[in-house]
C-alpha cells in the first residue's frame, strides 16, 4: 500500500487509508451519522476493525518474545502473531503459515493488515508469515529464539532465496455485514 491509497466512502467522499489507521475514531464518527449505504458502512467498519487489530499487535514491537508454537502476547511465533491479531476480527485461523496464506485470497497489491508469506523458491509450503504494514514493511514475530516482535523490511527478510506472496483474509465489503444498517 502506498500513502495514496484511499477508501471510497461514496461517490463524493474518500479517505486515505493512512488517515483511517492513524485515527480509527474518525471513521466511527462518520459511520455513526448513518449517512452512508450499508456497503459503505461495512467498508468503513471493516477498515476500522482491521486497523485497530493491527495497531494492537504493533504495540508488542520490541516487547513480545519469539516462542515456538506460542500464540499470545506472552510469546508467539510467526503464525501465532497472525492468529492472535486476526482473532480480534472474529477469525479462528490455523496456527500454520501455509494454512493462513491459503485461507485468504491471493493479492498482488497488498493493503495494511494483509498477510505476507514467505516460501523457499520452488517450494509449495510457506515457512514464515507476517502482517503487511506498508511497502516493504511488515510486522512479524522474529523468526528464532531470542528475537522479539519487530517491524522488518520484507525484501531483506526474503533475501534472494524466498518467494513473497500476499493474502487478503479480511474482505472489506463482506466481513460482519449483518452488523451494518442500511439507509
Amino acid at each position: 500500500m502506498t500513502s495514496a491509497s484511499a477508501v471510497v466512502l461514496d461517490s463524493k467522499t474518500s479517505l486515505k487509508e493512512s488517515t483511517i489507521q492513524a485515527k480509527p475514531s474518525l471513521i466511527s464518527e462518520m459511520v455513526s451519522t448513518k449517512q452512508f449505504t450499508a456497503r459503505t458502512l461495512t467498508l468503513t467498519k471493516n477498515t476500522t476493525e482491521l486497523g485497530i487489530a493491527v495497531n494492537n499487535a504493533r504495540k508488542h514491537v520490541g516487547k513480545t518474545w519469539y516462542v515456538f508454537s506460542g500464540s499470545t502476547p506472552s510469546g508467539w511465533d510467526c503464525s501465532g502473531l497472525v492468529k492472535w491479531t486476526y482473532s480480534h476480527l472474529g477469525f479462528d485461523l490455523y496456527h500454520s503459515a501455509t494454512a493462513q496464506m491459503k485461507f485468504g485470497k491471493p493479492v498482488k497489491n497488498p493493503k495494511y493488515g494483509d498477510i505476507v508469506g514467505f516460501k523457499y523458491n520452488g517450494a509449495s509450503m510457506f515457512y514464515h508469515v507476517g502482517i503487511y504494514i506498508s511497502e516493504d514493511l511488515m510486522l512479524h514475530s522474529g523468526g528464532k529464539r531470542g528475537d522479539r516482535t519487530e517491524l522488518r523490511s520484507i525484501s531483506d527478510f526474503a533475501g534472494s532465496y524466498s518467494t513473497v506472496s500476499y493474502s487478503r483474509t479480511v474482505s472489506y465489503t463482506h466481513l460482519r455485514a449483518h452488523e451494518t444498517e442500511a439507509d
